[in-house]
């Protein structure tokens, strides 16, 4: 049986740079689509993938902004909106914002001749109102002259832009009826799937119960607001979906971090370190007081560990080091070593005990031998920053011994903020 590989781009608005990454991706591992279908953004960025015009797909997005969408007033600035309360302010219009500078640029880019040429089937998903249904279409059924029409209305995100008009109907986003559209795919003979699922609009169940073998890719960090197009959080979620993509076919490691590959073997050799810490804070008795168990609960669901020991050949170093990185807001858009990661997040540490945060905490007594004041405990805790928090595990845990009242300020931290725990146990372990 011949294989037939797609492409399927979801919705997303602002967050598309995420798919262009994905193609960079895909294209040093070899993934050439014989189908792209795309709803809304995904439909844009798809039309330049399949006429293949990927410079240009590269181009608008490194360079993305709100007046490369957006109609605007001469001398008005939008490329400083942050907010949709400042959005509707600016540019909020009754029946929606003329996307006057992304029509000009389909129409530009997107010569019919090309798409009616190209070596890939090109299909869209857009959403008809009179009568209310979903419209499907790929290029070889649409009419002639229509092809930028049909990419236009799937990008027609009403009530913020306008309508999009064809023969007389009026069309909205694609997202309203199928955000990702894997059906006209599978319908055209897929074989392989790449599908890119930026959880938009409407919520979709991955495929199953198919035959096609299916490779999902799906952002674990915040691309930003989709409606507020900008050149530096285009460029990041570019990165982001390059290097989630690469992850996901094996040429790096890493979950919410990036990773080359042989980090995680690299990390086992810290399992017992970290081992011996965490069973300093949890004795893994029979019988354990109630804020233990509470405590212990919420740290192995955290690292995803429910039915093995703790730091074992699992390794749940990889899982600590992430969740420190992530508390120190190092950049996920980068590649690491395991002690080139671990050295960003020393430096935010570094400077968080520096500034002595942590010490403010010492006289903390709010924590007692049970859970009877687990409202006070949470309201404590919410209180303080997870580095000082980090910071003070840390004091304690240098400690020879722990006093009851410090097992269990411990134990209290972790029940509400397991990942403070994890941060702690990275900084002394891996140092």
């Amino acid at each position: 049986m011949e294989n037939k590989k797609a492409l399927v781009l979801c919705g997303g608005g602002a967050k598309g740079g995420y798919h262009v990454g994905v193609w960079k991706a895909l294209k040093e591992i070899g993934y050439e689509p014989d189908i792209i279908t795309g709803t809304s953004v995904g439909a844009l960025i798809g039309a330049l993938l399949a006429i293949h015009e990927d410079e240009a797909a590269y181009e608008i997005w490194e360079n993305m902004n709100m007046e490369r969408v957006f109609e605007k007033k001469p001398d008005e600035d939008i490329n400083s909106i942050k907010s949709m309360d400042e959005f509707v302010l600016k540019l909020g219009k009754l029946g929606g914002v003329d996307p006057k500078p992304l029509k000009e640029l389909v129409r530009a880019l997107g010569d019919e001749k090309k798409f009616r040429a190209t070596n890939i089937e090109f299909g869209v998903v857009t959403t008809c109102l009179n009568p209310p249904q979903k419209i499907e279409k790929f290029v070889d059924e649409m009419e002639e002259g229509k092809v930028a029409d049909y990419i236009l209305a799937s990008t027609a995100c009403f009530p913020i832009m306008q309508r999009y008009n064809i023969d007389g109907k009026d069309y909205v986003d694609g997202g309203y009826t199928d955000n990702v559209p894997f059906d006209m795919a599978l319908r055209r003979g897929a074989t392989e799937l790449v599908i890119v699922d930026m959880h938009g609009m409407n919520h979709i169940s991955k495929p199953d119960d198919v035959q096609a073998k299916i490779h999902y890719i799906s952002p674990k960090h915040d691309l930003g607001n989709f409606i507020l197009f900008n050149k530096e959080q285009s460029i990041k979620n570019i990165e982001m979906g390059y290097l989630d993509t690469m992850k996901l076919f094996g040429k790096f490691e890493g979950n919410y971090y990036t990773f080359h590959l042989g980090t995680v073997k690299e990390s086992l050799q810290y399992n017992n370190t970290c081992k011996a810490i965490y069973k300093r804070v949890f004795t893994d008795l029979p019988k354990v007081s109630p804020i233990e168990k509470l405590a212990t609960k919420s740290f192995t669901k955290y690292i995803h560990n429910f039915n093995t020991e703790i730091f074992t050949a699992s390794s749940n170093v990889m899982d600590i080091l992430e969740t420190a990185a992530s508390i120190y807001e190092v950049a996920e858009n980068k590649i690491y070593s395991l002690s080139s990661l671990l050295e960003e997040v020393k430096k935010v540490y570094d400077k968080s005990v520096i500034e002595g945060g942590y010490k403010k905490i010492l006289s903390w007594n709010a924590i007692k031998s049970s859970i009877t004041s687990l409202t006070e405990i949470k309201k404590v805790i919410k209180s303080y920053d997870k580095n000082d928090l980090t910071a003070f595990i840390v004091y304690l845990l240098s400690m020879p011994q722990l006093t009851m009242l410090q097992k269990n300020q411990i134990l209290g931290i972790t029940a509400i903020a397991p990942e403070c725990l994890c941060a702690a146990i990275c900084i002394l372990a891996l140092n």
